[in-house]
């Protein structure tokens, strides 16, 4: 009999990797903890040589049930973070028009505090805004629209916890005369049978409608046909109502409640001038129970 030994070393090594079936990585040599991309790293765990061999492959996904994209959404998906304070920043390519800030689906509570700033290209501060915390949308009018923001910044405190929906900075709907507004005060029960039975609340929110009666103009009529187009396409996504900018204490999320609507032209669509229609509508509103 022959005594017989067998080993193996393994030293160095190298991998690639990439996202979304994009371009491979260069080679990167194994190591503990290797830092991959959006917070996301690959660790390297060796076990009975050969551990890792040529033509090994690894896939796997990734699912951020309360990833910062929430915030992008208008369907009540919700960006959470740990500890106590959240920082977010958006940078667009390009200067934006903003006239209006609005944290229109959140979890906030009090003590929590945010400040949003915006600023332009050269980071030069244009405005800053401390909403004050409570139920419903916060909405931050400001007092002349900036033309020349290239930064949002969002910084909560004092938010173990909490957590933070559809987020909306931009230039909103706002036409030259103001529709007719109905609101209605809506409640979702769940009621027992029985004699006078007790019900259980479940939520509530504003409904209503809103009536354009020969004063929508047509350039007006093609943004609103524009944003009840992103509506139905986004599985009828919400829209935040705004009865009057003084009083965003009202401002109330509710969906366009039809599939038809009917527009009418008090002219009958003759002009030769576009400009000169005046047009009728009305939108009903469903609410958003919360």
């Amino acid at each position: 009999m022959r005594d017989a030994f067998r080993f193996s070393v393994e030293v160095g090594g190298r991998f690639r990797w990439r996202k979304d079936s994009g371009s491979w990585s260069s080679d990167t040599a194994l190591a503990a903890s290797v830092p991959l991309a959006d917070g996301l790293s690959a660790a390297f765990v060796p076990g009975a040589a050969p551990s890792f061999v040529s033509g090994d492959r690894y896939r796997f996904s990734v699912r951020q049930g309360h990833g910062v994209a929430a915030v992008r959404s208008p369907h009540g998906e919700q960006w959470r973070w740990s500890g106590s304070a959240a920082v977010l920043t958006i940078t667009w390519p390009t200067a934006q028009t903003i006239s209006l800030v609005g944290l229109l689906r959140h979890g906030l509570i009090a003590p929590a505090t945010v400040v949003i700033t915006l600023y332009d290209a050269t980071a030069s501060v244009l405005a800053t805004l401390t909403p004050t915390i409570n139920d419903g949308p916060l909405i931050m009018p400001l007092l002349a629209p900036l033309t020349t923001v290239r930064t949002l910044t969002l910084t909560l405190s004092n938010a173990a916890g909490m957590s933070l929906g559809w987020l909306y900075a931009g230039d909103p709907f706002a036409p030259l005369y103001n529709a007719a507004l109905t609101l209605r005060r809506d409640y979702a029960m769940a009621r027992s049978e029985g004699t006078n039975p007790r019900a259980a609340y479940l939520g509530s929110g504003f409904s209503g409608e809103l009536r354009w009666e020969n004063n929508l103009r047509r350039a007006e009529w093609a943004t609103l046909l524009h944003l009840m187009d992103d509506c139905k396409q986004a599985d009828d996504a919400p829209i935040v109502l705004i009865p009057h900018i003084s009083q965003p204490d009202l401002a109330a999320l509710a969906r366009i409640d039809a599939d038809t609507l009917a527009i009418r032209d008090v002219f009958d669509w003759q002009p030769t001038d576009p400009d000169a229609c005046r047009l009728s509508l009305t939108l009903p509103l469903t609410a958003v129970l919360t």
